[in-house]
């Protein structure tokens, strides 16, 4: 289970921070908000799966954030162990992670969403060590 409250604290998250010096921040760039729900599933199996590879390369201290809240079931069972425990991953929000803060801090600026018509970006990250 990767939302709240089940995700890691802030306060978890700052101390965790503090052990890598690498992420890789990865922007899916989403036209239409009518074909969000689909992309978002991918988008956090794709996150699953880069982690995976780099774990396997040697980092094994990589861990991977997803975007936004877990669509992987239609609604949550909150029964443990989660049904896509391999892909399911916390948000880098549930996490307590400033989203814009931290891609302006790359030299990216993300602008606010202001109408579903507007597409919108999934931003997540792996960090790496």
């Amino acid at each position: 289970m990767t939302c709240p409250p089940y995700s890691p604290t802030p306060e978890y998250t700052e101390k965790m921070m503090k052990e890598y010096l690498s992420a890789l921040i990865m922007i899916y760039d989403i036209q239409s908000s009518e074909k969000e729900r689909p992309l978002r599933k991918r988008f956090r199996k794709d996150v699953a799966k880069i982690e995976r590879e780099m774990f396997l390369d040697g980092y094994y201290k990589a861990f991977g954030m997803a975007c936004g809240p877990c669509n992987l079931c239609r609604e949550c069972t909150l029964s443990y162990p989660c049904k896509y425990e391999d892909f399911a991953r916390p948000s880098m929000e549930a996490c307590g992670i400033d989203v814009y803060q931290t891609l302006s801090n790359v030299g990216y600026q993300l602008k606010v969403v202001r109408d579903y018509e507007d597409g919108c970006k999934f931003c997540s990250m792996i960090l790496i060590e």
